[in-house]
């Protein structure tokens, strides 16, 4: 028996060995592709907006990326498993989480109020559901949000005074650029 156990043992650290000289090839996953954003998925979403003409986008008013929201932004996945990206709202900077299960874009209280939205207690109302019921808040809607180079103007936001630590950049952001990707550890936003 001892010796079944010392052969075990030095086949499991020459296996070892072998594996940190040689590791095997990354494999390189192949993204599924949706017609729409998949809302239930939060890892392996890969939604590619048709080419459409839209009002919202910054620019000229032709309705188009190329008028002024092309571009494209590259994420880069945070150690606690999200994508975080840095917003302009209204001209001030936010730091968000990218929420594919985010109906909305959906801000803290303080957040809100330090861009500039004010509301009093007899403004919030019920605006939703949640995982942990229902969500009181107030809607306003925000002349620009912007991450890097891609702009969508004209948006509609949650403010959701109590509960709510971070931004959440939701979909009716993600809704408005062409191509939402994500692959392994990286996000791609892009209106190319």
């Amino acid at each position: 028996m001892n010796r079944l156990i010392l052969i075990i043992t030095v086949i499991s650290i020459g296996g070892a060995v072998n594996v940190a000289r040689h590791p095997p090839a990354p494999v390189e996953a192949k993204p599924v592709r949706y017609s729409k954003p998949n809302p239930w998925s939060k890892d392996e979403i890969l939604a590619e907006q048709p080419q459409r003409p839209n009002r919202r986008y910054a620019g000229t008013g032709e309705g188009s990326p190329a008028s002024g929201g092309g571009g494209e932004v590259r994420l880069e996945r945070e150690m606690d498993g999200h994508f975080y990206a840095d917003v302009m709202v209204r001209g001030i900077p936010v730091h968000a989480v990218v929420d594919t299960g985010a109906s909305v874009v959906a801000l803290p209280g303080d957040e809100a109020r330090r861009i500039g939205f004010s509301w009093s207690s007899s403004d919030v109302k019920p605006i939703g559901r949640g995982a942990s019921g229902t969500v009181y808040g107030v809607v306003r809607r925000a002349e620009s949000i912007s991450v890097g180079s891609l702009v969508v103007r004209d948006l509609e936001v949650m403010i959701i005074p109590e509960g709510l630590d971070v931004t959440l950049l939701g979909q009716n952001f993600l809704s408005e650029i062409r191509k939402v990707e994500m692959k392994g550890d990286e996000m791609v936003l892009s209106n190319l």
